[in-house]
């Protein structure tokens, strides 16, 4: 991940979009932080840093997203 200034802000806020707003909002955003989802999928087309945290049944080994600027958060314990 590209190091972010300290004076850097996260905001966090639910929307409710079609997939061409999510689209939208994912271009403009700097990070995503999501479970194993559609939007994960879709943000593989955008320049976004994506860091997924994989639980419970999630196989990232089949299911993650691999691009550059890309993180997957595997659990070391059983389901």
């Amino acid at each position: 991940f590209h190091s972010l200034p300290i004076e850097t802000q996260a905001r966090c806020s639910v929307a409710y979009l079609s997939l061409d707003g999510a689209l939208a909002l994912l271009n403009q955003a700097r990070l995503l932080v999501t479970g194993d989802t559609s939007i994960k999928h879709l943000a593989n087309s955008t320049p976004i840093a994506v860091a997924e945290i994989s639980l419970g049944s999630s196989d990232y080994r089949r299911t993650g997203i691999y691009k550059s600027d890309s993180l997957i958060l595997q659990a070391q314990v059983p389901c």
